[in-house]
């Protein structure tokens, strides 16, 4: 709302100071004018080297003392956004509507574009072509904020960064690995051409893994900024309570497919299967585990559980500091009798009214 006003108006906004209650759900948010605030003075040390002088980050817009902004407040027990504070005054030209592309962060390309040209690129579709095609998914130039040379700026800073053989020179460099030292394993499948999934252990991994492969933990909730890949680390646990590492793995999707070729990959590195496994709840790995490790024991991780309590409650319940020491003395005493949990999970529930909710 405040982003359309804005493009009206003729002026680029940016996001301004955030606070979050307790459970660090959002309390209040400011969006604010891009040229909000004041300048910072500039120091000049001509003993410096030019070497050692900090590089100044380019901007489209300068910082004038403007104080236009808006202010909105989140209210946990009903989740009703209200506006708090408002200050329309401006305290420099704005531009005309047919201008607004040039105010920043319309200026900038939304992850979506980024998305785009990226994946267009594998099938030899360049940025000039994938405006076009962003443009009339938009529905027309007018509703698409980023420029043909934005598009291409992109790509031209991406595939100086990345390059377009990146891919390539970290499978040839692994396969490197594996056939000088002997115990480095590491597998990857191609989709197309495509690097779709990878998987590498070292020696100390293998040796951790044959001491300690009673449990074992996945964890694939780290998605990669640049590759748009899914990094799925396996770690235990050594006798002296040390996480340890026993394998790495990267996939494209979080598919049966992809999830059981990684776990294959693990199996075929070690040649044994856990004895129990722990993972984040996930329909596809959960399918995954049962089908590859067959007779292994899976667990839901309890942090990830608890992660996933404040969208899944209502928000009374969320900032009530009762119910979170009763529900994490329960969930994470390790020494509770089953028997002795159920009846206090009962009590709890019945207490807190969760009937029906």
């Amino acid at each position: 709302m405040y982003r359309n006003y804005a493009k009206t108006a003729g002026f680029g906004i940016r996001l301004g100071t955030t606070t979050k209650y307790g459970d660090l759900s959002l309390r209040k948010k400011q969006v604010r004018c891009n040229r909000y605030g004041n300048p910072k003075k500039k120091t000049i040390d001509t003993l410096t080297s030019k070497r050692l002088k900090k590089q100044e980050r380019k901007s489209y817009s300068k910082v004038t003392g403007c104080m236009a902004m808006i202010g909105f407040d989140r209210n946990a027990a009903t989740n009703i956004i209200t506006v708090y504070a408002f200050e329309d005054t401006h305290n420099h030209p704005l531009t005309e509507f047919n201008e607004e592309n040039i105010c920043s962060p319309n200026h900038r390309l939304s992850i979506f574009d980024q998305e785009l040209i990226v994946k267009a690129s594998t099938i030899n579709i360049g940025a000039t072509k994938a405006h076009k095609l962003r443009a009339s998914l938009k529905g027309g130039y007018d509703n698409l904020p980023a420029t043909k040379n934005d598009f291409k700026n992109f790509w031209r800073d991406y595939t100086n960064i990345v390059g377009p053989n990146d891919a390539q020179c970290v499978v040839d460099q692994l396969i490197i690995r594996r056939d000088n030292y002997q115990n480095f394993n590491f597998q990857y499948k191609l989709d197309d051409d495509v690097l779709n999934a990878m998987f590498w252990v070292d020696e100390t991994g293998r040796e951790n893994y044959n001491k300690f492969s009673d449990v074992i933990s996945m964890d694939a909730t780290y998605r990669t900024n640049r590759y748009n890949m899914i990094f799925v680390p396996f770690t235990a646990i050594n006798n002296h309570d040390k996480t340890i590492n026993i394998g790495a793995g990267l996939i494209s999707d979080e598919t049966i497919e992809s999830y059981s070729w990684l776990l294959e990959a693990f199996l075929s590195s070690h040649k044994k299967k856990p004895t129990m496994i722990l993972s984040d709840m996930d329909a596809a790995l959960s399918c995954s585990i049962a089908k590859v490790f067959e007779g292994c024991t899976h667990r839901l991780c309890m942090w990830h559980i608890m992660s996933k309590m404040p969208s899944k409650i209502e928000a009374d319940l969320v900032s009530n500091t009762d119910f979170k020491k009763r529900i994490n003395q329960l969930v994470w005493n390790m020494n509770i009798k089953p028997t002795e949990f159920e009846n206090k999970w009962d009590l709890m529930l019945n207490e807190f009214q969760f009937e029906g909710k």
